[in-house]
């Protein structure tokens, strides 16, 4: 299981220089990094070892917005490696998720909040595999774009916002196709490299304000 975690800020001030303060970008990956795992921006997670099931996933839930439960790999793309090849008809790959949440340094005020986001897979220009994204609609259709408005936010005992969490699915399209034996070698490329676009609006229900934010990050499925 993967994880993407993105963190951002509203109200930042102004840019020395000119510019809105309201840049439209998410916080950057800090440097040092933190020690807490998501505390760190544009940088994928993995399910560590106190909480990596298996998947598809087992009750109780597993809890996405848990620091504990997650290693940070401290940099925005990842080779997400395949899993062994499953029986016909089942999930292929880990699943793939992504974490939008306010800055720890920077909560949220006064709600309530709710989020609109679109995710967008596409084959880059150059490399890359055959498909345009590791996700199956169907047996028969690739599936590139995600789209959801309205989404409520988790919140935490205090009813402070704890993040929304886009599941995007289980990885279907891995770089070793579908139909090559085992032990027989492969001679194309062992890493599909996907690119997509994601952008999110952050809206106060009872003030009507929205906050735009946009990120353009990439992962690696195979080895």
């Amino acid at each position: 299981m993967y994880m993407l975690n993105m963190l951002f800020r509203i109200n930042k001030p102004a840019v020395a220089g000119g510019g809105p303060p309201n840049d439209g970008q998410f916080e950057p990956t800090p440097s040092p990094i933190n020690a807490v795992s998501l505390a760190n921006s544009k940088c994928w997670m993995r399910a560590g070892a106190a909480g990596n099931p298996p998947e598809p996933l087992p009750g109780p839930p597993f809890d996405r917005h848990n620091p504990a439960n997650w290693v940070n790999l401290e940099k925005s793309n990842a080779l997400i490696p395949k899993l062994p090849a499953p029986a016909q008809g089942q999930p292929t790959g880990h699943e793939i998720s992504i974490r939008i949440a306010p800055s720890p340094a920077h909560p949220l005020p006064a709600g309530p909040w709710e989020l609109d986001y679109a995710v967008a897979y596409g084959r880059p220009p150059v490399g890359g595999g055959p498909y345009a994204s590791p996700f199956d609609e169907t047996l028969t259709k690739v599936r590139t774009t995600f789209i959801k408005e309205k989404l409520q936010p988790d919140i935490d005992a205090n009813g402070n916002v704890r993040g929304w969490i886009i599941i995007l699915g289980q990885v279907a399209q891995r770089a070793s196709p579908r139909g090559v034996p085992a032990g027989v070698p492969f001679a194309g490329d062992l890493t599909h490299r996907y690119e997509f676009a994601l952008g999110v609006i952050v809206r106060n229900r009872t003030t009507g304000e929205v906050w735009h934010f946009g990120e353009d990050p990439e992962d690696d499925v195979g080895g």
